[in-house]
């Protein structure tokens, strides 16, 4: 992934296939997921790192990282059309191996979108409700059904989902089958709990009087 552009980069990526502009959506999505489970899912001593370094900061982030992940898989499997316009979604897809003369995989991605669509109603539910509008009475915790909680394995499952869906594609369109939960980058969550790392060990030997303020041993 590219380093982060200035609010002066954000250029038009131009024309692209539907399939290519899906893709995209998944490349970030797999790869903003993987960096927040490095952070927040790799265990108790990772979280007392970030609770050491800048709690409230990581505590935001968090937040944010969920509901765009909620968001993206919602947008991503949306109804092909809302208020009459045209929605890119995977199920946009569908048709085509069909067309192609491939009923086989033509009905794999059926099966596939629809379990798709299953796993990803709770995160609807929230997207609709809480995320991207905040119903009254759920906000208020006063709902006769209350908007589901949020877990990190039901956006894993959903997003395994939504690589399946994707390879179905590809395999019927004679591309080999993408390892999306693979994708690397320059950086990653990883790159920044080695940076935290090396800034709790440089505080401490300041404390310990073994370092002066500028890295330099005493």
């Amino acid at each position: 992934m590219p380093p982060i552009p200035s609010e002066q980069q954000f250029p038009d990526d131009g024309p692209s296939s539907q399939f290519d502009r899906l893709e995209q959506e998944v490349h970030f999505l797999s790869l903003a997921w993987k960096c927040h489970r490095q952070l927040y899912g790799a265990g108790k001593e990772t979280i007392d790192l970030l609770n050491a370094c800048a709690p409230t900061f990581f505590h935001l982030t968090q937040h944010s990282q969920l509901a765009g992940a909620v968001t993206t898989i919602c947008r991503i499997t949306d109804p092909k059309k809302t208020s009459g316009k045209d929605n890119l979604v995977l199920a946009q897809l569908e048709n085509e191996p069909g067309a192609r003369g491939l009923p086989d995989a033509a009905d794999k991605m059926g099966a596939e979108l629809a379990d798709l669509k299953k796993l990803s109603q709770p995160l609807r539910d929230r997207r609709n409700q809480i995320i991207s509008h905040l119903d009254y009475k759920q906000a208020l915790g006063v709902a006769d059904e209350p908007v589901p909680g949020l877990s990190r394995q039901m956006i894993s499952d959903c997003l395994e989902s939504v690589w399946r869906c994707m390879n179905v594609y590809r395999v019927a369109l004679g591309m080999p089958t993408a390892a999306y939960e693979h994708l690397i980058s320059r950086s990653d969550g990883n790159t920044l709990l080695q940076s935290l790392k090396q800034a709790e060990l440089f505080k401490r030997l300041r404390r310990e009087g073994l370092v002066d303020r500028d890295g330099n041993l005493r």
